[in-house]
């Protein structure tokens, strides 16, 4: 029973911390990529001020670091791309942030790279001549992130269970004690869980029961021995050995027997 406590007290403590990494993980990336999407939208505002007042050409030299910037015609043409030769880009009129912002003034969308490792997240804003002004930012995925924190998780995991496992010995142990420390000779008297408390009424009748079955049988036997006591004639009880289970007092001087003698022994 104390291993069978100790097994199911790991394995639930083992489930809930494999959901609970599992369901704060998702909480984090979720709130993670809401923050890179909001960041997005302020930083894209910010550089559509600055095209609107100055034009492309004055944030042609300046570092984004890993944002992207990219400036699209209205016919879906890259007129400017912070990271790559505009001329040779392909016609962007079916993305998915640039349709949105045509028609709604922004828009944004994410696209998962062939690995499914990072994904890059777009923000686009339509600019006053009709041409719309993107800034994308590479983002990982939910995947990139367990596996960059495979390492740290494997030793939280680790110190888990070995708490867990130190917990549920005591948990155990504490579990028992009180069924241990049971006065089976006084059922009633025990203070322990309620769930035990039918179990030891029931035990106490049995008792009861018992020894009240003794108390006939013992009474039986003295009935059974001054009666034979006072016979004349001789008794002899034995069993399938020819062993004397019992014998009465006029057996005794009829056979002069002794204890512990036997049948085998009187015929010889």
């Amino acid at each position: 029973m104390n291993k069978k406590i100790f097994l199911s007290s790991c394995l639930v403590a083992f489930t809930v911390l494999i959901i609970s990494l599992a369901m704060s993980t998702g909480v984090l990336f979720n709130q993670f990529e809401k923050q890179v999407e909001q960041e997005l939208k302020e930083e894209s505002e910010l550089i559509a001020s600055v095209v609107e007042d100055a034009g492309v050409e004055n944030i042609a030299d300046y570092d984004f670091g890993s944002r992207r910037v990219t400036v699209i015609g209205k016919d879906g043409g890259v007129i400017f791309d912070s990271q790559a030769d505009a001329s040779k880009m392909e016609n962007h009129a079916d993305r998915e942030e640039f349709k949105e912002a045509i028609l709604y003034g922004t828009g944004m969308s994410s696209r998962y790279s062939d690995t499914l490792t990072q994904k890059n997240i777009y923000y686009a804003v339509k600019l006053s001549d009709g041409s719309v002004l993107r800034l994308s930012s590479p983002h990982s995925t939910i995947f990139a992130i367990i596996s960059d924190l495979i390492g740290p998780i494997c030793i939280i995991v680790l110190l888990a269970l070995i708490l867990s496992a130190i917990l549920a010995i005591k948990l155990s142990e504490s579990i028992l004690k009180p069924i241990n420390a049971l006065d089976l000779d006084n059922p009633e008297n025990n203070k322990t869980y309620d769930e035990l408390a039918p179990l030891l009424t029931k035990i106490n009748r049995q008792k009861l029961v018992i020894e009240n079955q003794l108390h006939e049988a013992k009474q039986k036997q003295k009935e059974f021995k001054l009666i034979t006591d006072n016979m004349r004639e001789g008794l002899l009880v034995i069993d399938s050995n020819s062993d004397i289970l019992t014998y009465n007092a006029a057996a005794e001087k009829l056979l002069d027997i002794t204890d512990a003698v036997s049948y085998t022994h009187l015929r010889a």
